[in-house]
């Protein structure tokens, strides 16, 4: 048990670290990119003008449109102020829209979080990961994950709501599957595993009609639950 921990914690290092090198070149690329922007600001500001001047409105705003949507790409969408967690979510999300998977992202988090970063890292990559790999294998057209964090109290709760197939639907209504069955043994949930219990925490699972949820909750240390 103890060299299964050591080999979980090793990954989850090496995970962190890849991470951070993308977090890394990603930064670099975006200050590459806006420096460059703003070096042509002139050029792109005079070539408006000079498109307006002759009368090509049309060419302009198609002009302007193209700049704008650089613009958004440089700036790309923030999920987190953890530039890490960011990164994560930014990548998985990325790998979703590839697979057509529908992603909604809602995380309203401190930046005093009281979370181990690469703790923190591993919940969010461990979880949409178990809910992409779902996807992927149920086949679903109008496949959907949703990902949602926020601090109740002294509890930080993370929860991924994915989408079922209609067949896996009809599977466990034939075989009269339970709302509440065991947690898939996976690389992914031993690693998560290990975190909900050096938190003291708690993992749930909820089976409904069209979409399952796995939320995770994990208690501020030192401090004590009041029944």
């Amino acid at each position: 048990m103890q060299r299964q921990h050591l080999l979980t914690e090793n990954r989850m290092l090496k995970e962190q670290s890849k991470l951070q090198m993308e977090n890394y070149l990603i930064m670099e690329q975006q200050e590459i990119r806006i420096y460059r922007m703003h070096h042509d600001s002139g050029n792109h500001l005079r070539t408006i003008q000079l498109l307006v001047h002759n009368g090509e409105v049309k060419e302009a705003k198609k002009y302007m449109d193209m700049l704008l949507k650089e613009y958004n790409a440089i700036n790309g969408t923030v999920y987190s102020k953890n530039s890490i967690i960011n990164t994560v979510i930014s990548d998985k999300v990325k790998q979703c829209n590839s697979l057509n998977i529908v992603t909604e992202v809602n995380i309203n988090l401190s930046d005093d979080i009281f979370i181990n970063e690469l703790d923190l890292v591993s919940i969010f990559a461990n979880l949409i990961e178990v809910a992409k790999k779902n996807c992927q294998n149920n086949c679903n057209e109008n496949s959907f994950i949703k990902i949602n964090a926020n601090m109740e109290g002294f509890w930080l709760i993370v929860e991924v709501i994915y989408s079922r197939s209609s067949s896996e639907v009809a599977y466990s209504k034939l075989n009269k599957i339970s709302k509440k069955s065991p947690l898939a043994v996976s690389g992914e949930m031993k690693t998560l595993s290990i975190i909900i219990e050096r938190y003291k925490g708690s993992m749930e699972q909820k089976i409904e009609e069209k979409e399952i949820s796995i939320s995770i909750k994990l208690k501020k240390p030192n401090i004590v639950s009041v029944n």
